[in-house]
This record gives C-alpha cells, structure tokens and sequence, in this order.
C-alpha cells in the first residue's frame, strides 16, 4: 500500500539550493550586484549548536555588513533586503583548506548588494 505517511519528504541538497539562489538572484542583476562569502567560525565554548552560528552570522557578520553599507540606523534595516540566504555547515570538509581531523563550523551565503 501506499500510503501519504509511507512517503518520506525529500529535501533540497546543498548544490539544488545554490544553483536556485543563483537563479533568483540572476533575475536581479539590474537592480543588485551578488555577494557571496563564507565565514568560518571557531568554537569557543560548548554551544555549537546550528541555532548558534547562524545567529551570530546574522547578529555580528549582517549588521556589520549593514553598517558598513549606512550610516542611518533606520536604513541598515533595509539595505539587506534578502539576508536569510545562507547554508550551515558542521561536518563538510575541503580540498583547499585543510585542517586536520577538525572540520570548521562554516556558513555559506549570497548577499545582493
């Protein structure tokens, strides 16, 4: 039998999730120039949790980012007008960076700017 609960829900992979980031943001070329980066983060205490990192990326790394970019406070709240695109990543190792046994807690973002 099938059955909706026999189903399990496939989720996107980090590549289907970028290659349509692109896509969307490639539609906004005349209004936005794409930003993308990785920041690495080095854990200083027992919280690695994914909730962690991906508030500090938004909390420290955006608003300096939207500091940088005004100098109105009021305006920082607008000048990132897509900020949720971003990808955690704990376990995920690297040709060119190499660091032992230890994989860095990493994200992966596009910004518009």
């Amino acid at each position: 039998m099938n059955n909706a609960t026999d189903l399990k829900p496939t989720y996107p992979t980090k590549n289907d999730l970028t290659k349509g980031w692109a896509e969307f943001f490639d539609g906004l070329k005349s209004e936005n120039e794409l930003f993308a980066l990785t920041i690495v983060f080095r854990p200083v205490d027992a919280n690695n949790s994914r909730e962690r990192w991906e508030t500090d990326y938004k909390n420290g790394v955006l608003r300096a980012f939207r500091r940088s970019l005004e100098r109105s406070k009021k305006a920082q709240e607008t000048c990132l007008p897509y900020d949720d695109f971003c990808y955690f990543e704990r376990n995920e190792g690297s040709i060119y960076r190499l660091s032992g046994s230890r994989r860095p807690f990493h994200i992966h973002a596009l910004l518009p700017i």
